[in-house]
């Protein structure tokens, strides 16, 4: 079973006296970690990587044997090679989109920082790995280390996780940072990037597409079921991953000044049967044209870095479905990648943030 406090993380954690000084020098290291992707495109290495991801029981949330039946029985045999054709569409001559441009970001964080501070990267599953980058920070001395999950939105399926797995693999001191979907530096990063694109799209209407979630992984407080949409986060205190993304589709809307109107939030993502949160991104796509949208301008403000959801998923499925559908234009809005404006967003949330969480060596 999930650990309560991944699934629902604080959305303003009590201010703490553990922030660190801009300068906190070379006993304080910094871990950077996304999810992860295959070493690369074939078959076998897809199949490797989805039997590590999927066997993470915050991930699929059944009984362990059943789930290794599944994962190891049916999913992995029978979706390696579908998924090693969509990687292949995507894939770069330097290698998985993901890793490149987290590895980008990762030199442009540390140029943000004050010099002194050792950084690594890691991936929760896969290359670079999180004992890796753990023990590459102790042995560089580091005494605290923070963690820094790059999901601007907090769930047991990804920050959790993270979270989880360094308490496993490193018995020191780590300052456990939380989400960072309402912070007003990231959001102006994201609106500046958003703005960009949008302006020169006269006409068109924004889709905001956020990773879907399983319903059931949606048991925060302030949540109540619902026959449709997964789960109702309007209540005050709401605190779970949906809420967190519908905060963000709010804010970065008065950031830029938009009318609601015109701005639309969906979910992405789903994957095999039951109840997931919505409206679904697909259903979305197609639904828009026969609403008089013809122009349509993308964004996916749950990823800090282009990968496979959003490269494939959304700029080459979600465009194709747009356009059947009856749309005219369809825009995709790259992530915020190694801009130098997120990274300095993101060295400042690492320094200063109050912790979610600590841990005592």
């Amino acid at each position: 079973m999930a650990a309560a406090y991944a699934v629902t993380m604080p959305l303003n954690p009590a201010p703490a006296a553990q922030s660190l000084p801009r300068d906190a020098g070379s006993d304080h290291g910094i871990l950077l970690v996304n999810l992860g992707s295959p070493d690369d495109p074939s078959p076998r290495s897809v199949a490797h990587f989805l039997r590590e991801f999927l066997s993470d029981p915050q991930v699929l949330r059944m009984p362990g044997p059943l789930r290794a039946l599944l994962v190891n029985g049916l999913i992995a045999p029978l979706r390696s090679r579908a998924s090693a054709m969509k990687y292949r569409r995507i894939w770069t001559t330097e290698g998985s989109p993901l890793l490149v441009h987290s590895r980008a970001f990762l030199g442009a964080f540390t140029r943000a920082l004050a010099p002194g501070t050792s950084v690594r990267l890691a991936m929760r599953y896969g290359q670079p790995s999180l004992s890796r980058g753990l023990s590459e920070l102790r042995e560089a001395g580091a005494r605290v280390i923070s963690v820094l999950p790059l999901f601007p939105q907090s769930a047991a399926a990804t920050t959790g996780s993270i979270l989880d797995a360094c308490r496993r693999l490193d018995g020191g001191a780590l300052r456990l940072l939380p989400a960072f979907h309402a912070w007003p530096p990231y959001l102006k990063a994201l609106a500046d990037s958003v703005r960009s694109t949008w302006d020169r799209e006269p006409g068109a209407e924004l889709l905001l597409s956020f990773h879907g979630l399983p319903a059931g992984h949606l048991d925060g407080p302030g949540c109540r079921p619902l026959e449709e949409g997964g789960a109702c986060c309007r209540e005050e205190g709401a605190s779970c991953y949906r809420a967190q993304c519908l905060e963000t589709a709010r804010a970065l809307t008065r950031e830029l000044g938009a009318p609601e109107g015109r701005v639309h939030a969906a979910f992405q993502s789903r994957m095999g049967p039951g109840r997931w949160i919505g409206p679904s991104t697909r259903d979305t796509l197609r639904a828009l044209p026969t609403r008089g949208v013809k122009r349509l301008v993308v964004a996916a403000p749950a990823f800090v870095a282009d990968c496979l959801e959003t490269l494939e998923e959304l700029d080459l499925e979600g465009r194709a479905a747009f356009l059947e559908a009856g749309g005219e234009s369809f825009t995709y809005i790259p992530c915020l990648n190694s801009s130098p404006a997120w990274a300095a967003a993101a060295a400042a949330w690492a320094m200063t943030a109050p912790p979610w969480a600590m841990t005592e060596s």
